[in-house]
């Protein structure tokens, strides 16, 4: 049923099973390949019908616990960027995994409304700065940082207000 919601520890597990199986340590970049905004069901039409970036994220904040009953995603201004901020409030064996896969989706989702010139003028990790960041550059097309205080992404705010061409306000 896709309508099912699968307990957060089942997920966790499912998650752990498939990292593993993967032999991927780019797993959670690669997340994005497969991700539609429609895997969200209405969120993700909302999302799609976002007049703004801005507002599509404020409606990801309101609605992030349809997702993940633990997951908070908080946006703040900070000097010429929206700074969104995604956590999960839980540990995980695979959290730099996890958190790679937020942004990276985040990113996908973005750029599913906004156009492929869409990027962020920062991403932020709060893990260790893998060995190999090459594809970390061809995926997010923006500076990073990783160790940081949290998992975020910045976005000028003259691109989180531009107005969307697919738009819908109804």
């Amino acid at each position: 049923d896709s309508g099912t919601r699968i307990p957060s520890e089942r997920f966790e597990h499912l998650f752990d099973r498939a990292v593993e199986l993967s032999h991927d340590p780019l797993f959670g970049l690669h997340a994005e390949e497969y991700f539609r905004p429609a895997h969200l069901g209405a969120l993700g039409f909302a999302w799609l019908a976002s007049s703004t970036v801005r507002m599509a994220f404020t409606r990801m904040s309101r609605y992030a616990r349809m997702i993940n009953d633990r997951l908070t995603v908080t946006l703040a201004d900070e000097g010429e960027n929206l700074v969104v901020t995604f956590d999960a409030h839980r540990p995980s064996r695979h959290a730099s995994i996890r958190e790679d896969m937020q942004l990276s989706i985040a990113t996908k989702c973005c750029r599913a409304i906004a156009g492929n010139q869409f990027n962020a003028s920062l991403v932020r990790f709060t893990h260790a700065e893998p060995a190999e960041t090459g594809y970390y550059y061809s995926l997010f097309r923006c500076p990073f940082e990783f160790g940081a205080a949290s998992t975020s992404m910045l976005i000028p705010l003259e691109v989180a207000s531009q107005r969307l061409p697919g738009s819908n306000e109804e």
